[in-house]
């Protein structure tokens, strides 16, 4: 029951927050981890394969727990110019108007294929997937990943075909 579940992870970070306690919490519902936990450890076959802060695993695009946290499905073949993996980092806080201040200022065109945002511990936490197409200048897949770092946006480029058979 999700209600249920909502009430006893609310009334254990209220414990933990009032009496200062660790928890230790053993589930492999990561609803439940990114809501209630500070940290958390991926456990197979007895040893533990990756852990660190919530926030850390989310902002590494390379992070397999952090992919767990929160899930990308693939996007679909898209008309973009360029599609990327986006993951907001922690250490600077993600406007949630980015998208609209970095197409008007660069001429993009940027469409969200797939994602999932929400708020963790917090902050703004984010993965997803969008398509870019350049109405204006050009900008070089580096330059874009460097503007989208400003805004506190790691970017992995998955596709830039369209760009590459454009310059040759």
């Amino acid at each position: 029951d999700p209600q249920a579940t909502a009430s006893v992870l609310a009334l254990l970070k209220r414990l933990r927050d009032e009496y200062q306690l660790a928890i230790v919490l053993i589930t492999h519902e990561m609803d439940a981890v990114r809501t209630a936990a500070d940290a958390v450890a991926e456990i197979r076959d007895g040893t533990i394969v990756q852990y660190g802060r919530i926030e850390d695993l989310l902002a590494r695009p390379d992070s397999l727990l952090g992919q767990q946290l929160l899930p990308l499905t693939p996007a679909a073949a898209t008309h973009s110019d360029l599609l990327l993996r986006l993951s907001y980092r922690w250490d600077v806080p993600v406007a949630t108007d980015w998208i609209s201040r970095l197409s008007q200022q660069w001429a993009l065109q940027i469409d969200l294929l797939g994602g999932h945002v929400e708020v963790i511990n917090g902050r703004l936490a984010g993965r997803l997937q969008a398509g870019v197409r350049f109405q204006g200048e050009r900008l070089s897949p580096a330059r874009l990943q460097g503007l989208l770092a400003q805004l506190g946006i790691t970017a992995e480029i998955l596709d830039s075909a369209p760009l590459l058979r454009e310059a040759v």
